[in-house]
Protein backbone atom coordinates (compact mmCIF):
# COMPACT_ATOMS: atom_id res chain seq x y z
CA UNK A 1 0.00 0.00 0.00
CA UNK A 2 0.92 3.59 -0.56
CA UNK A 3 0.82 6.36 2.23
CA UNK A 4 -0.93 9.28 1.40
CA UNK A 5 -0.93 12.97 3.35
CA UNK A 6 -4.83 13.48 4.63
CA UNK A 7 -5.41 16.46 2.76
CA UNK A 8 -4.49 14.27 -1.14
CA UNK A 9 -6.55 11.37 -0.57
CA UNK A 10 -9.83 10.80 -1.11
CA UNK A 11 -10.15 7.77 1.51
CA UNK A 12 -9.13 10.43 4.42
CA UNK A 13 -11.94 13.06 2.98
CA UNK A 14 -14.12 10.74 2.83
CA UNK A 15 -13.90 9.65 6.94
CA UNK A 16 -12.51 13.55 7.92
CA UNK A 17 -15.79 14.86 6.69
CA UNK A 18 -18.11 12.78 8.98
CA UNK A 19 -15.96 12.84 12.32
CA UNK A 20 -17.33 14.98 15.18
CA UNK A 21 -16.75 18.69 14.89
CA UNK A 22 -14.20 18.66 17.43
CA UNK A 23 -12.35 15.19 16.53
CA UNK A 24 -11.85 16.45 12.73
CA UNK A 25 -10.58 19.62 13.75
CA UNK A 26 -8.05 18.16 16.09
CA UNK A 27 -6.92 15.87 13.25
CA UNK A 28 -6.70 19.08 10.42
CA UNK A 29 -4.18 20.69 13.19
CA UNK A 30 -2.09 18.46 12.62
CA UNK A 31 -2.09 18.61 9.05
CA UNK A 32 1.11 19.77 7.21
CA UNK A 33 -0.40 21.30 3.87
CA UNK A 34 2.38 20.10 2.20
CA UNK A 35 2.03 20.62 -1.68
CA UNK A 36 2.82 18.35 -4.28
CA UNK A 37 1.82 20.18 -7.45
CA UNK A 38 -1.04 22.38 -8.37
CA UNK A 39 -3.64 20.34 -7.71
CA UNK A 40 -2.84 20.37 -4.34
CA UNK A 41 -5.03 21.51 -1.53
CA UNK A 42 -2.88 24.33 -0.13
CA UNK A 43 -4.94 24.98 3.26
CA UNK A 44 -6.74 24.76 5.49
CA UNK A 45 -9.72 27.17 4.55
CA UNK A 46 -9.70 25.47 1.04
CA UNK A 47 -9.52 21.80 3.00
CA UNK A 48 -12.36 22.74 4.86
CA UNK A 49 -14.39 23.69 2.21
CA UNK A 50 -13.40 20.32 0.20
CA UNK A 51 -15.02 18.72 3.27
CA UNK A 52 -18.37 20.23 2.98
CA UNK A 53 -18.38 19.32 -0.47
CA UNK A 54 -17.65 15.71 0.69
CA UNK A 55 -20.67 15.93 3.43
CA UNK A 56 -23.03 17.32 0.14
CA UNK A 57 -22.53 14.87 -2.22
CA UNK A 58 -21.39 12.18 -0.04
CA UNK A 59 -18.03 11.54 -1.35
CA UNK A 60 -14.68 12.78 -1.30
CA UNK A 61 -12.55 12.93 -4.63
CA UNK A 62 -9.08 13.28 -5.15
CA UNK A 63 -8.16 15.01 -8.54
CA UNK A 64 -4.53 13.73 -8.92
CA UNK A 65 -3.56 15.99 -5.29
CA UNK A 66 -0.56 14.17 -5.11
CA UNK A 67 0.02 12.37 -8.33
CA UNK A 68 -1.17 13.85 -11.45
CA UNK A 69 -2.98 12.07 -13.41
CA UNK A 70 -4.03 9.49 -11.22
CA UNK A 71 -7.93 10.24 -9.98
CA UNK A 72 -9.83 8.95 -6.60
CA UNK A 73 -13.06 8.61 -5.29
CA UNK A 74 -13.96 7.21 -2.07
CA UNK A 75 -17.26 7.33 0.22
CA UNK A 76 -17.66 6.93 4.02
CA UNK A 77 -18.35 3.20 5.57
CA UNK A 78 -20.09 4.28 9.11
CA UNK A 79 -20.71 1.77 11.67
CA UNK A 80 -24.05 1.31 13.87
CA UNK A 81 -23.45 4.52 15.79
CA UNK A 82 -23.53 6.39 12.34
CA UNK A 83 -19.50 7.19 13.25
CA UNK A 84 -17.40 6.61 9.94
CA UNK A 85 -15.04 3.51 10.67
CA UNK A 86 -13.65 3.44 7.09
CA UNK A 87 -14.30 4.46 3.37
CA UNK A 88 -14.32 2.41 0.26
CA UNK A 89 -12.75 3.63 -2.79
CA UNK A 90 -11.67 3.42 -6.62
CA UNK A 91 -8.81 4.33 -7.95
CA UNK A 92 -8.01 4.99 -11.70
CA UNK A 93 -5.98 7.06 -14.43
CA UNK A 94 -7.29 10.74 -15.24
CA UNK A 95 -8.24 8.60 -18.77
CA UNK A 96 -10.03 5.91 -17.12
CA UNK A 97 -11.55 7.96 -14.79
CA UNK A 98 -12.48 11.51 -16.46
CA UNK A 99 -13.97 14.73 -13.92
CA UNK A 100 -17.19 14.32 -15.56
CA UNK A 101 -17.84 11.07 -14.76
CA UNK A 102 -17.43 11.75 -11.09
CA UNK A 103 -20.82 11.66 -10.04
CA UNK A 104 -21.79 8.80 -11.40
CA UNK A 105 -18.73 7.12 -10.04
CA UNK A 106 -19.50 8.62 -6.68
CA UNK A 107 -22.96 7.43 -6.68
CA UNK A 108 -21.84 3.88 -7.33
CA UNK A 109 -18.90 4.23 -4.27
CA UNK A 110 -21.75 4.98 -1.87
CA UNK A 111 -24.17 2.57 -3.04
CA UNK A 112 -21.46 0.28 -1.96
CA UNK A 113 -20.20 1.99 1.09
CA UNK A 114 -24.07 1.60 2.16
CA UNK A 115 -23.59 -2.00 1.62
CA UNK A 116 -20.86 -2.23 3.80
CA UNK A 117 -22.13 0.23 6.02
CA UNK A 118 -25.42 -2.06 6.76
CA UNK A 119 -23.12 -5.09 7.74
CA UNK A 120 -22.05 -2.87 10.74
CA UNK A 121 -25.58 -1.88 11.76
CA UNK A 122 -25.82 1.47 9.66
CA UNK A 123 -29.60 1.70 8.95
CA UNK A 124 -29.36 5.04 7.11
CA UNK A 125 -28.54 5.98 3.15
CA UNK A 126 -25.53 8.72 2.78
CA UNK A 127 -27.08 11.92 1.72
CA UNK A 128 -28.90 10.68 -1.24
Amino acid sequence: GHHFKLHTSAPAKAILAYLPGEESRAIIDDINFEIYNENTIKNRESFEKELQTVREKGYGVDIGEKIIGLHCLAAPIFNYQKYPIASIWITGPSFRMPKERFDEYGEMVKRYANKVSAMFGYDQQIHD
